[in-house]
């Protein structure tokens, strides 16, 4: 299976955060080509580490990220969004590395928001970053609590050795353990991959989105 990602992105409004330069220095310079050679930092008090066994010999765990993975997080990104610029010029474009860490520090300190990193004998080669809402009642729908999957990627060197499965096995544990029993996520329609992959991991379709282009005239 081709591991790839969930397109539905949270527009973060940047707060009084800012970005440190000792966790992110030289990123701008640094951010392509790192690949797999980025190293992430010690686990963080509190965070989880889930070993995966072997994978060709090589030691898989899944645990919580925190704000020393930061630079990890910014190169497995840019992976998925290539991707999307690829496939969708029109709603995507080429991200500058300084703001998607800026944006990865909110997400960290989000009280909502969750972030899995994969690693292979400690370098990093996957993610997940989840976000939970609370949706009140309304006059069409009932109140509810739900989970998205707003985004997942693998490594392209490290796909198809179950990565994209133990990351949302730790999704779904941490939901369960929170009482949110509704795991979501949406993908751009040309990911079939990720579809497969979804499908495959016990995902099912829900709704379709249709859009239409129109003229000026």
């Amino acid at each position: 299976m081709n591991q790839h990602i969930t397109e539905s992105r949270v527009v973060a409004g940047h707060s009084d955060l800012t970005v440190r330069a000792g966790a992110i220095a030289g990123l701008r310079a640094r951010d392509t080509g790192m690949a797999t050679d980025a190293r992430i930092r010690g686990n963080s008090v509190g965070s989880k580490a889930s070993p995966l066994g072997q994978s060709r010999g090589m030691a898989i765990t899944v645990r919580q990220a925190d704000v020393g993975d930061v630079e990890a997080l910014v190169v497995l990104n840019r992976f998925v969004q290539d991707l999307h610029v690829a496939r969708q010029p029109e709603y995507f474009k080429r991200a500058d590395a300084m703001l998607v860490a800026d944006w990865f520090l909110c997400m960290l300190r989000n009280t909502a928001a969750r972030v899995w990193i994969a690693e292979s004998d400690g370098h990093p080669v996957g993610y997940a970053l989840t976000i939970t809402y609370d949706r009140p009642e309304n006059a069409f729908c009932p109140s509810r609590s739900f989970c998205e999957v707003d985004q997942i990627a693998v490594s392209a060197a490290f796909r198809r050795r179950g990565i994209a499965r133990a990351l949302l096995d730790c999704v779904l544990e941490d939901a369960r353990s929170r009482a949110v029993y509704d795991v979501e996520l949406s993908s751009w329609s040309f990911n079939v991959d990720a579809h497969d992959t979804f499908r495959a991991l016990g995902f099912t379709e829900k709704s379709v989105r249709f859009g239409r282009k129109i003229s000026s005239q």
